[in-house]
């Protein structure tokens, strides 16, 4: 005697994609891919706009503490965007060529890639808020040590 189960799990297995799905899919693809190339790009203007201000101004001293301290959170910023973004751009491919073979591997390789994608956004988010909350922290005991040399 064969038992059938209605739980959430087994009728998560009999899922199916229609067509409509998987022009949603190929949408979602479509979007993923563009927005990964433009972070691709980004880092390179940010770049060119830090030199070119600064060998405008003539002055050699400055252009060196300029570009140095510039041009250093620009390569950390860069970096991590681009590192983050081969993830949207791997769901993107793999995703879509996926629903154009219909092959199951491609399409949990695809999965994988967004999972990684999301997760270390989250951990970049959490990490920037921690730096944050520090820096507000370390400016008011800042302010409350120069208050109290005034007095």
């Amino acid at each position: 005697m064969e038992q059938q189960s209605n739980s959430p799990i087994n009728n998560l297995f009999d899922l199916q994609i229609n067509e409509e799905s998987k022009q949603l899919l190929l949408t979602i693809t479509k979007w993923a891919r563009i927005i990964a190339i433009l972070a691709f790009i980004s880092p390179a203007i940010s770049v060119i706009k830090v030199i070119i201000p600064a060998s405008r101004t003539g002055n050699a001293d400055m252009i060196g503490y300029q570009l140095g301290g510039s041009i250093v959170g620009i390569l950390v910023v860069s970096i991590v965007s681009i590192i983050l973004n081969v993830f949207l751009y791997r769901f993107a491919t793999s995703t879509a060529e996926s629903l154009q073979t219909m092959s199951q591997e491609s399409f949990n390789k695809g999965a994988n890639n967004m999972r990684l994608y999301f997760k270390m956004l989250g951990i970049l988010i959490i990490v920037a808020l921690s730096l944050a909350v520090l820096f507000i922290f370390i400016m008011l005991i800042a302010v409350g040590i120069g208050a109290g040399m005034r007095s």
